[in-house]
């Protein structure tokens, strides 16, 4: 039962609370107003103290859930499934602790969710950074037709692969039908390191049958906090990158799987690789060689770029998928 028209769900993590002041303000600026959310904050191996601070800035709203989480964990999938076991709304929406939302994110996009039948609503995001300097996300802004207030695809459209993009598949650009989520059980693989959420959307993009973009609206500000979690993911080296990689090819697997269109995540991670693995001077010649026959196969299971006038004019597709060839497949070593 949808006893919310919205469930905000945040996973709180030794965040400054600062920060979390703000989120907190974003979400009580809501012009759905704050009796019509409800917000589910799962306190996850955080040290002693935060727990209480957390309790005390949110104690006079009762439709805002403070819980507290300590396990083996170090993601955020392990807080989030926990929310999502417990969340009532029609439409989940996710935040971090030390993001905000913008005061109307909520209220257009269940509007227009309503109006549509979507399970699924993009929308736009700025970045903001340590000196509060508040940048546009390139990626999100020109990727759909600023002119037209709604795009609107059904599953199966060729175009949902502009939606299967690194800044698209995050949980911070979205909304989502709760029922969808729960009538196929998708939830969070505590199991990967990096990108549990790309993994997580990718599901949902294969299981929505309506899905819709908000090209106007900008219903998100992302805090670049260096000491985040993506940030963290320890030092460069060749099997640090390996893992992570890993975790985040498990998308590309999944979308080949689902049979969606995945060349342009494809090729932003193998970009991400590239970049990744001339960074590492101290990588041997086996690693090199484990690298290309872990990921080389993807070079024949994807679709090539195409050149178009947002992101690849003219012959800049072909020079991004040489470059990834040149380095993923070992040309560049063998100079």
């Amino acid at each position: 039962m949808n006893r919310f028209p919205a469930t905000i769900i945040t996973p709180f993590h030794n965040t400054d609370l600062r920060l979390f002041r703000k989120a907190f303000d974003s979400v009580l600026s809501q012009t759905i107003g704050i009796d019509s959310i409800e917000w589910i904050i799962v306190v996850h191996n955080s040290e002693p103290g935060y727990l209480e601070s957390v309790m005390k800035i949110t104690e006079d709203y009762d439709t805002i859930k403070v819980y507290e989480l300590n396990n083996n964990i170090r993601t955020a999938s392990g807080p989030r499934n926990f929310a999502l076991e417990r969340a009532h709304g029609k439409y989940l929406f996710f935040l971090d602790s030390d993001d905000r939302m913008t005061p109307c994110c909520i209220e257009k996009v269940t509007e227009k969710m309503e109006e549509t039948g979507a399970e699924i609503c993009k929308f736009r995001a700025w970045k903001e950074l340590e000196d509060n300097t508040v940048i546009d996300i390139y990626d999100l802004r020109v990727r759909f037709d600023q002119t037209k207030e709604l795009i609107e695809y059904t599953k199966g459209d060729p175009g949902i692969r502009d939606i299967l993009t690194v800044t698209s598949l995050t949980l911070w650009t979205q909304a989502l039908s709760r029922d969808m989520v729960e009538n196929r059980h998708i939830r969070f693989n505590p199991e990967t390191e990096i990108g549990e959420d790309c993994e997580f959307n990718v599901k949902c993009i294969n299981y929505a049958d309506r899905i819709i973009v908000l090209p106007r609206l900008i219903g998100y500000v992302y805090y670049v906090n260096h000491s985040s979690a993506i940030q963290l993911g320890g030092p460069l080296s060749p099997e640090s990158v390996m893992r992570r990689t890993k975790d985040l090819f498990k998308c590309i697997d999944m979308g080949i799987n689902y049979g969606l269109d995945m060349r342009y995540l494809f090729w932003s991670y193998a970009f991400g690789l590239s970049i990744s693995l001339i960074r590492m001077p101290q990588i041997t010649i086996e690693q090199r060689a484990e690298f290309r026959d872990t990921f080389g196969k993807y070079f024949d299971l994807i679709e090539p770029l195409e050149s178009d006038d947002r992101f690849f004019p003219g012959t800049m597709a072909q020079r991004h998928m040489d470059f990834c060839r040149f380095i993923i497949l070992g040309n560049a070593w063998d100079r």
